[in-house]
């Protein structure tokens, strides 16, 4: 997708150093041009009038250099996976009969990407790198620059505002043209295929096949009727009640489609304040986006709690379950943006949270850490009719797991596929300027790669 960042409705700004010196040439050929009109110098007159000419073509020229003149960033997709290749395209338009003799493009980059051989400048007061390009542009010309993009890891990335800067071909004036618009680059967290980190991809939550459990869903409620020995006491209306005169319980439409929320637990030591350790998170953050992708392909209702701090002020890190296929996006973007900040620990913010849960939910615990206090809330889930399924990813051996709920140890599986991809990428990267170069053009598209190109929009349409 492309979205325009320089617009000819941006407002053009000239800028000059050597004012000065503009004038004083400007009174040197008015000068020049009067004495020789009165001494009768043919020569004298010619030079003054091409002097007075130069200076005005350069005024024009610098006035229309940055008229009808695009500057637009173009991604495949703004939405990739951590590790997947990111390409960045610019393109440079200039749409009127004139030519450009110069001009400068600085485009301003966030922390944490880099694209892969280009020409950066750096501000060294605020410290901001910017894409730099210098080049000659003729008239109706377009001219494309290709980067491979290089990101640190997971998260919103911010490209622009983008400085253009041209003028006149002989340097006597120079205009300039900001726009504030940005292009945003969302990366989300880096996914396992499930088979191979030790999750069986057939039943990974159990018992559940396909959404056949049938609950009762207190979201959704169909009315009232008389009390019949063995209801639950927390659906007597009381109200009803006291106007009939007789116990009277509310009633729920059944829900056919199983629920999902996947947790993602922030706290990755104990105490859960001393959560500083990246490499912990995004482990945790990467298998519930996994499993997340996983589920959403079932057409699960999935839903998301983390006990992360909220990057924006009332801002929940809370994502109902939904089946809708856009709201996988709204769950990657979340935990592409989760921080390792956790005001409180996860076992006390999932037993707040849950009241919120549909009932008979399977709630998938991703964390890395498992303490007693955790064990505990889990056992008191269980007891309110949650199922679990805990995905720890943490490098101690837990000896006494939660019991009655699925436990799967993910650490081993997860390095030893990070290590294999980090022998590929370093395999790939000899083989570019080798006689091999060519063989990673076959490499074999796995289905776990075909549902990521579906998510991120990367179909058939644009192969």
């Amino acid at each position: 997708m492309a979205t325009p960042t320089v617009e000819h409705q941006d407002p053009i700004r000239t800028v000059s150093s050597d004012r000065t010196w503009q004038t004083l040439w400007t009174v040197f050929f008015a000068i020049l041009l009067v004495a020789s009109v009165i001494f009768g110098n043919a020569m004298g007159i010619a030079f003054g009038l091409m002097g007075l000419l130069a200076i005005g073509i350069a005024r024009f020229w610098n006035r229309v250099a940055l008229q009808k003149l695009t500057y637009e960033r173009k991604f495949p997709q703004e939405r990739v996976f951590f590790g997947d290749d990111i390409y960045m395209d610019l393109v440079l338009s200039n749409r009127k009969p004139i030519p450009l003799a110069w001009l400068d493009i600085e485009d301003q980059l966030p922390q944490g990407i880099m694209p892969s051989s280009a020409a950066l400048r750096r501000n060294l007061q605020s410290g901001i790198d910017s894409l730099s390009h210098a080049t000659a542009v003729a008239w109706y010309e377009r001219i494309r620059w290709r980067y491979r993009i290089d990101v640190v890891g997971r998260g919103e990335y911010h490209i622009g505002p983008a400085r253009m800067e041209s003028g006149d071909p002989f340097g006597f004036f120079r205009s300039r043209k900001i726009a504030s618009r940005l292009d945003t680059l969302v990366v989300y967290p880096k996914v396992y295929p499930l088979d191979e980190i030790g999750i069986p991809p057939a039943r990974p939550l159990g018992e559940i096949r396909g959404g056949l459990e049938i609950f009762p869903d207190p979201s959704r409620p169909a009315g009232i009727r008389e009390y019949v020995r063995g209801d639950p006491l927390k659906t007597i209306d009381w109200k009803a009640t006291a106007k009939q005169q007789r116990l009277m319980v509310r009633t729920f439409e059944p829900s056919s489609t199983h629920t999902v929320i996947i947790a993602a637990a922030v706290d990755t030591m104990e105490p859960y304040w001393l959560s500083l350790s990246p490499d912990d998170l995004e482990r945790v953050v990467s298998i519930a986006a996994s499993m997340a992708l996983f589920i959403s392909e079932r057409q699960y209702s999935v839903g998301l709690f983390s006990n992360d701090m909220p990057v924006l002020s009332q801002r929940s890190m809370t994502v109902p379950p939904s089946s809708e296929p856009a709201h996988l996006h709204t769950i990657l973007t979340a935990l592409a943006l989760t921080r390792p900040f956790a005001p409180n620990a996860m076992s006390s913010a999932l037993l707040e949270q849950s009241r919120k849960f549909p009932f008979g939910s399977t709630i998938i615990l991703c964390t890395n850490i498992v303490t007693e206090s955790l064990t505990l809330a889990i056992a008191e889930l269980k007891q309110r009719g949650f199922r679990f399924t805990v995905l720890y990813t943490g490098a101690e051996v837990v000896e006494n797991p939660p019991p009655d709920v699925l436990f799967y140890h993910l650490r081993e599986h997860m390095e030893q596929m990070d290590e294999e991809e980090r022998e590929r990428k370093e395999r790939e990267s000899a083989s570019e300027d080798g006689e091999d170069a060519e063989e990673g053009d076959d490499t074999e598209t796995t289905a776990w790669d075909r549902l990521k190109d579906t998510v991120v929009g990367v179909g058939d349409e644009s192969a």
